[in-house]
């Protein structure tokens, strides 16, 4: 799941980044901006956001068969 959402975040990027990136005579750059981007800033954000989101899961439904159980 993490994979697929730096995909996701990466593809994006790189589907906005050649604009910026004309003026200056960098859009030859782009594959290496995401990669450095997506895994050494992004990669830890998208990695706790989803287990963030898994264990929240996890805990709602502990409790729901709790309660109801």
């Amino acid at each position: 799941m993490i994979i697929l959402v730096s995909a996701c975040t990466g593809l994006i990027l790189a589907m906005q980044m050649p604009a910026p990136l004309e003026d200056f005579g960098q859009v030859d750059r782009i594959a290496i901006i995401i990669a450095v981007v997506v895994i050494q800033e992004l990669g830890p954000l998208i990695s706790t956001i989803v287990l963030t989101g898994v264990s929240g899961a996890a805990i709602a439904a502990k409790l729901e068969t709790t309660l109801v159980g």
